[in-house]
């Protein structure tokens, strides 16, 4: 017989397959490992198995996840909600330009620390060109097939390649929640 933990992770990845969303980690779309976050609803917000130590919750504002952990929006995008799959743009305009490197931010408002205007001197081509992007062509890099690990690479810190793309992926049917709630029901 498996072991409890075994158990609980093909339960794990089967109910994730049966989700509206596949997404390319352990947890669905919008989710991360043990990430919790308290913003008053403290229990809603992870759905944990405790025979592998894992909790899948929803990222937090200022953050995307795919899965795996989470990851903070890049400069020139924000998000307000939690438990997302991408970042929202802060602008729409090409020619307002955003550091990069700037992450997390949570609103417009924290939209302005990321003005490309806090890292380069005004008319320094150079350090626009090199550390800073506009909105609109942050969100195209993420959101574009083929992925662009090359943009991903060059953030700091980094977007892995697990995480490195905002397009979303249907779904597989309900049909493997009976087999999950099966494998689960084995483990106890």
């Amino acid at each position: 017989m498996a072991p409890r933990g075994v158990l609980a992770l093909c339960a794990l990845q089967l109910s994730r397959q049966a989700g509206a969303e596949i997404g390319t980690g352990l947890c669905m779309d919008g989710q991360c490992i043990n990430c919790i976050y308290c913003a008053g609803d403290c229990y809603s917000r992870c759905t944990c198995y405790n025979d592998i130590n894992v909790c899948c919750c929803s990222s937090p504002p200022g953050y995307f996840a795919r899965g795996y952990d989470k990851i903070a929006c890049p400069g020139g995008t924000y998000q307000d909600d939690p438990g997302s799959v991408s970042c929202k743009a802060c602008d729409e305009r090409e020619d307002v330009l955003y550091n990069i490197h700037y992450r997390g931010a949570t609103d417009k408002l924290e939209c302005m620390e990321a003005l490309c205007s806090t890292v380069c001197a005004p008319g320094n081509t150079t350090c626009e060109e090199s550390q800073c992007h506009s909105a609109p062509l942050i969100v195209a890099k993420l959101s574009e097939a083929p992925v662009d690990q090359a943009f991903c690479d060059t953030l700091t810190p980094r977007i892995p390649s697990s995480a490195c793309t905002w397009i979303q992926h249907s779904g597989a049917s309900h049909r493997a929640a009976p087999v999950a709630a099966a494998v689960l029901a084995a483990a106890a």
